[in-house]
């Protein structure tokens, strides 16, 4: 029985062997009809081989896809909130820094109150811009 264990393992150990040498001797099957040229020959085989099939100017092609719609992922948007009136309520006036009293908040010159810029500060009247367009609030 020991005899028999052990011709197993002499056996085994001689084929792992000779496939350790098989896989290190031999190339693998991509890499047989491979031969190494200089850069410059292969470019210009490269130049002629390409030089009839590849377009020069591609054309445009119309592809199939059509929108799906809504995304069923995605929470649906809710309606843009119509901007509150902006009322000014006071001002803090002083020549170096003024504020503004808008809708009961203290807004400064550079300050936004609801995607509006404070542009300018004056004794009696706000300017505001609103991405495209100047307007002023004056005090009631």
């Amino acid at each position: 029985m020991r005899n028999k264990k052990l011709l197993i393992l002499i056996i085994l150990s001689v084929a792992a062997v000779l496939s350790l040498i098989y896989g290190i001797a031999t190339t693998p099957k991509g890499r047989r009809g491979l031969i190494s040229m200089p850069a410059d020959v292969y470019q210009d085989e490269k130049a002629q081989l390409t030089k009839g099939v590849i377009p020069t100017k591609r054309d445009a092609k119309r592809t199939g896809f059509v929108s799906w719609g809504r995304d069923p992922f995605l929470l649906p948007q809710e309606p843009a909130k119509t901007s509150t009136r902006l009322n000014l309520n006071g001002i803090i006036w002083d020549e170096e820094d003024p504020i503004a009293i808008i809708n009961d908040n203290f807004i400064e010159i550079g300050d936004k109150i609801e995607k509006n810029t404070v542009v300018d500060i004056k004794e009696d009247s706000v300017i505001l811009n609103d991405g495209a367009n100047d307007f002023e609030l004056r005090l009631e």
